[in-house]
């Protein structure tokens, strides 16, 4: 908080306590934070809940968001959590009190996201949980609608074990009346989850979306689902000892409670249900609850009907507070912002058709790839489209982040002096006069009705092309509302010098480059893409109603870490006979292609620039990889040729000569056989001449 209080609320002790009538906005960064949000009894209050973050487990009977007999409408925007400690609601909407939930986009979306969970025996959103030493009714619920967001509830269960609230509905006083309240959903997406405790506590079992454990009387739970999609788990408390365990609805009652009355709208766009009962994950309870109707313990039926009704009410629009800060009183609108789109003739084709009869999506697309959808519907006012627009660009499109609170990305001109823009303005219409037969006037001209005249300017908070918007849509939609006029957008320049970060030394001297792109300042091949606000402050001129682009006195410092990613091939025997190879980068953002854009003759033209550009970088690419691809080639070829060469010297070397030594074989034979012929003739001799001795 940057003050201690404002007109409608004040801040103490940790404490914002919203203490009149009007619209608030509470901001978080989403750190985790102790201060806490009292709504006062008797306030009627709109509160926009934007990153908040509150957590107060650990104090206990501490309470993140309390609004006793205070009605509230809650817009959800970001992420959000409220976390209370022991006996005490996440969400506290007690007996007298009445809430109401949606989106900030006001249309049943599931943007937005709300995480609440109550402390011991309280419910996630609802009733506050208790002892008996609480006297009243605290634990049961008031009225709770839900038109959008994305919301988780839990009951809540403490350090020991014990629980029995519901996730959406009634907290345990153990006394008298735990009921659900008035529950009505018409959209979002809804997680409830009912608590119980663990085995050897006694502790209850509360439903997903209803009432708490024990003791509810007939009438104090009443649930009406028209839609969204909802999630209902019942809490389960385990059988210990004798203890035979105990269990709660998805949908209906808590252990010991009957389930009140539950209407579901079975409409075909009616609401998508998954209820669980958390006997069914068990088989040891005597007495199992049901998904849909009464808790376990309990013979009280539950009604439940099923009908088809017409779709609820649309959800409420958030009115800004009139000054900033964290709250302020009611603003009512300038005449202009409450025109309906229905009654502007430009919104009116030339058969009189009304081109938001149906709803109608823009889509509109940033230079830098990002890209947003806004839709209108048949009821919205000129404010309203042009606030939806302004949430978009600041939101989605990430401009918000440039320039802090001053989200004047979309206005319509107030008619104010000294400003640049068209001011807003009426024209009446005048009824024809009435003469007589003698000419005499008997009815002078009347205003039947009024010409308006209205500005909507868009602008950006970044410069350049990585700035510019087209928008996209309906043709009569987007010319009823100006958007088929788009201006020129400028390059900021920027003086960028690069030096080593290691050695300090100069890499590339001082030059003036126009955009936020460097192209081949540090080598051939690496192009750098830095933030195109860097040392640029922006401010919003509330006379001159645009923004103003101013150089920051500190230098921004980038630090570019390269990697080397080439690949090294081995194409020869020896040592420093190797060759590199290195791809670029050719995903779409870094051949430009995410800024490709055909939706107008514009875009489209400059479109055919950036693809020339890719075409000629995967070109070069290619031509590269060719060359790769040719030297290996004629790498294998010699290598092929090499080691043909070298097989054919190893084979002269090793081979032996057929021919040669097929003779030396026939000549080591015929010696062969002729040493053995002469040596048998000559062992003959001796036995002849021993023959003729003998006689």
């Amino acid at each position: 908080m940057n003050a201690s209080s404002g007109t409608g609320w004040n801040f103490s002790g940790g404490v914002l306590t919203i203490t009149g009538n009007g619209s608030y906005i509470i901001e978080g960064t989403g750190a985790a934070t102790t201060n806490r949000i009292v709504v006062q009894p008797g306030v009627a209050a709109s509160v926009l809940l934007r990153d908040a973050n509150i957590n107060v487990n650990s104090m206990s009977d501490t309470c993140a968001f309390d609004m006793y007999l205070a009605d509230v409408t809650l817009y959800l925007e970001g992420t959000n959590t409220l976390t209370s400690g022991a006996y005490r609601a996440g969400l506290e909407v007690r007996d007298g009190s009445k809430l109401t939930i949606t989106s900030m986009a006001g249309d049943g979306s599931f943007n937005g996201t709300l995480n609440a969970t109550g402390g011991s025996y309280a419910a996630g959103i609802g009733g506050w949980g208790s002892d008996s030493t609480i006297v009243g009714r605290m634990g049961l619920a008031g009225e709770i609608t839900i038109y959008g967001g994305t919301i988780t509830a839990n009951g809540g269960v403490d350090a020991s074990g014990n629980g029995g609230a519901a996730g959406i509905g009634g907290g345990n006083t153990n006394i008298v009346s735990d009921g659900g309240g008035v529950i009505t959903i018409n959209g979002g997406m809804i997680t409830a989850i009912g608590s119980g405790g663990t085995a050897g506590s006694y502790s209850g079992a509360g439903a997903g979306i209803g009432s708490a454990a024990a003791h509810a009387r007939i009438g104090d739970t009443i649930i009406t689902l028209n839609g969204g999609t909802i999630t209902a788990i019942g809490g389960y408390y385990p059988s210990s000892g004798s203890w035979p365990g105990e269990s709660a609805a998805g949908i209906g009652g808590g252990y010991l409670n009957q389930g009140g009355m539950i209407t579901i709208n079975s409409a075909v766009n009616g609401p998508t249900i998954t209820a669980h009962a958390a006997a069914n994950l068990t088989q040891d309870l005597y007495r199992p609850a049901e998904n849909i109707g009464h808790g376990q313990g309990t013979t009280s039926a539950s009604t439940v009907y099923y009908i088809v009704t017409p779709p609820p009410p649309p959800c409420p629009v958030f009115v800004p507070p009139q000054t900033g800060g964290s709250g302020g009183g009611g603003q009512s609108e300038t005449e202009e912002k409450g025109i309906p789109l229905r009654e502007i003739s430009n919104f009116y084709n030339a058969n009189g058709v009304f081109s938001v009869y149906s709803p109608q999506t823009i889509t509109i697309y940033q230079g830098d790839g990002k890209s947003a959808k806004v839709t209108l519907y048949e009821n919205d006012t000129l404010y309203d489209a042009a606030q939806k627009i302004n949430d978009a660009i600041a939101r989605d499109l990430g401009q918000g982040a440039y320039v802090g609170g001053a989200n004047c990305f979309c206005t319509i001109s107030d008619g104010t002096p000294d400003t640049s823009e068209s001011v807003y303005r009426e024209e009446p219409v005048y009824s024809d006069p009435e003469y007589d037969a003698s000419g005499k006037l008997v009815k002078p001209a009347e205003i039947v009705g009024y010409k308006i005249y209205a500005t909507m300017l868009i602008r950006s908070a970044i410069p350049g092309a990585a700035g510019e918007m087209t928008f996209t849509g309906d043709e009569d939609v987007l010319k009823a509302l100006g958007l088929n006029t788009i201006q020129q957008s400028h390059e900021s320049e920027f003086s960028v010098t690069i030096y080593d970060a290691h050695s300090g030394k100069l890499v590339n001297p001082t030059q003036i480059v126009s955009g936020n792109m460097i192209y081949g300042a540090i080598t051939d091949n690496v192009d750098v893409k830095f933030d195109p606000l860097a040392n640029i402050n922006v401010s919003w001129n509330e006379k001159m109603k645009q923004y103003e682009f101013a150089r920051t006195a500190e230098t921004t410092t980038t630090f570019v870490h390269l990697a080397d990613n080439t690949m090294m091939l081995q194409i020869g025997a020896n040592e420093g006979e190797d060759m590199s190879i290195h791809i670029g980068d050719t995903r779409s953002e870094s051949l430009g292609l995410n800024r490709v854009l055909v939706i107008g003759r514009g875009v489209a033209a400059r479109s055919i620039t950036i693809i020339d550009s890719a075409i000629d970088k995967v070109s070069s690419l290619r031509t590269r990889l060719g060359a790769y691809q040719n030297r290996l080639k004629h790498t294998v070829t010699n290598l092929t040729t090499a080691s043909a060469n070298t097989t054919a010297a190893e084979s002269c070397i090793r081979d032996a000569d057929m021919s040669m030594e097929t003779l030396n074989s026939t000549r080591l034979r015929i010696l062969t056989q002729s040493g053995t012929a002469m040596l048998a003739q000559a062992n003959q001799l001796p036995r002849t001449v021993i023959s003729l001795i003998r006689g």
